[in-house]
């Protein structure tokens, strides 16, 4: 735990220096927790070949998805090179980025909206954003 105590402050200081974000310092800062509890070990006895069963456990059985493991994978990395000053040769396979559909509303859906627009110039607006297939923010945006 000691060992651990040290590394984290190291680690600290070095991704302080390199000008990271608060919310990357600690977000690298649990994932290297994560990888502690994991392994219960020394990093520096860590192999490549573990450190790829832990990407492959974290893929597969825990099923987090793409950006979570690439926040693992840049933690584990930011530590391994600039903390250790160990080569980080590993690859892993990352996940396909899931697309997402746009949410379309219906014919009657827009009716509804049009409807409850309380003025002319509303309703024009809404009417015409519609017809046009414009986004909303495109009619919310001043100039």
């Amino acid at each position: 735990m000691r060992q651990l105590r040290q590394l984290l402050q190291q680690f600290n200081e070095e991704i302080t220096l390199r000008g990271y974000s608060e919310r990357t310092r600690n977000s690298y800062r649990y994932v290297i927790n994560q990888l502690y509890k994991y392994f219960g070990q020394p990093f520096d006895t860590i192999s490549d070949k573990q450190l790829e069963m832990y990407f492959r456990y974290f893929n597969l059985e825990k099923h987090h998805c793409r950006a979570t493991l690439k926040l693992h994978l840049n933690g584990i990395h930011f530590l391994f090179e600039h903390v250790l000053h160990r080569s980080f040769t590993i690859s892993v396979c990352l996940p396909k980025r899931k697309e997402k559909l746009p949410q379309l509303l219906t014919p009657q859906d827009i009716s509804a909206v049009i409807y409850y627009c309380k003025t002319n110039k509303h309703r024009a607006m809404v009417a015409l954003c519609y017809g046009c297939g414009l986004r909303v923010i495109l009619a919310t945006v001043s100039p």
